[in-house]
C-alpha cells in the first residue's frame, strides 16, 4: 500500500499547487517530488544518450552510403571529412526538436529534484503549470461577465 501512496505522490507532485490541494497522499510530498524529479532527470538523460548513439550510427551510415553510391569512397578516408561528418551529425542531433525536448526535461527534472531536496519545495512540471495558468486566465474573464 505504501508503494501506491508513493506513486500517487509522484503524480501529485507534477500538478501545480492550486490543484494539488484536492488530494494529499499520506506521505512526505517533498520526498515524492524528489523521486519524481530524479526519475525524470535520469530517465530522460538515459533516453538522450541511447538516442544519440542510434542517431549517430544511422546518420553516418546514411552519409557514407550516399558517398559510396556517388563513387567517391576515397573521400571517406580523409581525416578532415571524418571529423566534419562527426561535427555536422552532432549539430544535427543537438538542434533536433526531440533532442531539445529531452534536454529540457532532463534539466527540469534536475531543478525539481534540487528544489525538493535543498529548499523543500514541490515544483510542478512546466507544461502543466502553463496549462493551469492558461485555464485560470480563461476562467477569470468568463466569471467576470456573468451577473
Amino acid at each position: 500500500m505504501l508503494i501506491l501512496h508513493y506513486l500517487a505522490g509522484v503524480i501529485v507532485s507534477l500538478i501545480p499547487e492550486p490543484y494539488r490541494t484536492r488530494y494529499r497522499p499520506p506521505i512526505d510530498l517533498y520526498r515524492a517530488a524528489a523521486i519524481s524529479g530524479s526519475v525524470e532527470c535520469v530517465g530522460c538523460l538515459a533516453i538522450l544518450f541511447v538516442r544519440y548513439v542510434d542517431f549517430l550510427e544511422r546518420r553516418l551510415v546514411e552519409t557514407s552510403s550516399a558517398v559510396v553510391a556517388s563513387g567517391r569512397e576515397e573521400t571517406l578516408g580523409v581525416p578532415a571529412v571524418q571529423y566534419s561528418l562527426g561535427f555536422v551529425t552532432l549539430v544535427d542531433f543537438v538542434f533536433h526538436p526531440l533532442t531539445l525536448l529531452l534536454a529540457y526535461l532532463t534539466f527540469e527534472g534536475l531543478v525539481r529534484f534540487l528544489a525538493a531536496v535543498v529548499t523543500r519545495e514541490t515544483r510542478s512540471t512546466l507544461p502543466l503549470y502553463l496549462a493551469a495558468r492558461a485555464y485560470s486566465r480563461w476562467k477569470r474573464p468568463a466569471a467576470a461577465t456573468t451577473p
